[in-house]
């Protein structure tokens, strides 16, 4: 198999995303793909779709949590803490729904691939 520097980006990202190397990320694959074309099982296309794009938007949301985050470290470092307690408190109880909404999308990604 030969593939594009781009294709290789995305199956090594893919890969490492999974957890794995990027030829047992290959193989996986391969062998899913060909067991459901083999059962006759075909892709739901808008089901993918809508799976890329609730994690396209939580990946918003991750960024936007990621920028603040590095505000409140920036102030805390700048002054050797924090002048604001419930703003930070806000903002830990922010990650903390951001990192449970991210564990139910995996659930309902892992759940349509079933």
């Amino acid at each position: 198999m030969s593939f594009t520097d781009i294709e290789w980006a995305a199956i090594t990202i893919a890969a490492s995303l999974d957890g794995m190397r990027a030829g047992a990320w290959i193989a996986r694959v391969a062998f899913d793909e060909a067991a459901h074309r083999n059962s006759g099982a075909r892709l739901d296309r808008d089901a993918f779709a809508a799976l890329a794009a609730a994690v396209q938007e939580q990946r918003r949301v991750l960024a936007n949590v990621g920028g603040n985050l590095n505000q409140l470290a920036k102030a805390t470092n700048a002054t050797g803490g924090t002048d604001n307690p419930e703003a930070a408190a806000r903002l830990l109880g922010l990650v903390r729904r951001v990192v449970g909404s991210t564990d139910e999308l995996l659930l309902q990604i892992r759940a349509k691939m079933r």
